[in-house]
Order: structure tokens, then sequence, then C-alpha cells
């Protein structure tokens, strides 16, 4: 995370990469009248789980949209991770035919 974004109630609600890769996230961080380790702690859940969300919808996504459309869509992290994971189970279903 290079940097987070913020509503005017303060809540955190995205966050956006060294890369240029901006993600919204599944649900908001609410840092007020917490300390740093216990926000902190609960922005690194809700990075995570955004991510996973992110990989489950790009994998399914990858079934239905072209491949140069679908690569724009989606983080790069997600277009790696969803790009291997469809040449392994591609490999592996030619595997099985032989």
């Amino acid at each position: 995370i290079k940097s987070v974004d913020f509503k005017d109630d303060l809540t955190i609600v995205a966050m956006t990469s060294s890369e240029k890769e901006h993600v919204i996230w599944n649900a908001p961080v609410d840092p007020k009248n917490k300390s740093i380790e216990v926000w902190m702690t609960e922005l690194q859940v809700m990075m995570l789980a955004t991510i996973r969300q992110q990989m489950i919808l790009g994998i399914q996504d990858y079934y239905e949209t072209k491949r140069t459309d679908w690569m724009q869509k989606w983080p790069g992290q997600v277009v790696i991770n969803a790009s291997q994971f469809q040449w392994t189970a591609e490999c592996e279903e030619m595997i099985n035919e032989s």
C-alpha cells in the first residue's frame, strides 16, 4: 500500500499501490477512537480480505471477458495470479485427458 483514501468522516475506504492501482475495500476501516495498533491491524485484515475477494471475482470474470479487456480491468496481482490459476487448470485438464 502506497496510500489510502479517507472519506470526510475519516474512514479509510480504498488503497493505492506504488503502481497506481486503486482498489476500493469491501468495507471501510474506521480508525477513530482506536489506538494505531488496532486500526492498522484492521487495515491489514481489510487489505487481505479485499484482495482475496478481488481474486475470486477476477477468476470468475476470466471466463466471461475477452482477455485483453480482462487484463486492463483487474489489478496486476489479480491478473498474474488468476492467469497462473487458469494456466494450471488448463494443464491439469490436458494431463487428465491424455
